[in-house]
């Protein structure tokens, strides 16, 4: 018998854990967690003493280095996001 995965369940995956919103722009952070650009952007401001390089991050309880050129786009989870199943089965 196949399992039907409700588009409830994929649009829970590409949701940022932040803004709880579908991922705008997703970032990979070092721990392998996606969030949305400005989410992470926004983030880092309010948590973070200024001129520091390092924030603790609210998903794995780690310090991450924040890169000075941003974090890395997923061009993966960008083509998640742009497709539209009607139904996932396995």
């Amino acid at each position: 018998m196949l399992n039907v995965f409700k588009e409830d369940s994929i649009n829970k995956t590409l949701q940022c854990p932040l803004c709880h919103k579908r991922f705008q722009d997703p970032v990979c952070l070092p721990c392998i967690e996606f969030v949305c650009e400005q989410c992470i952007n926004d983030y880092i401001e309010e948590h973070t003493e200024k001129r520091q390089d390092r924030f603790k991050c609210f998903i794995c309880d780690q310090e991450h280095l924040i890169p000075a050129n941003g974090f890395p786009k997923s061009k993966r989870m960008k083509l998640l996001l742009d497709v539209k199943p009607d139904k996932i089965y396995r």
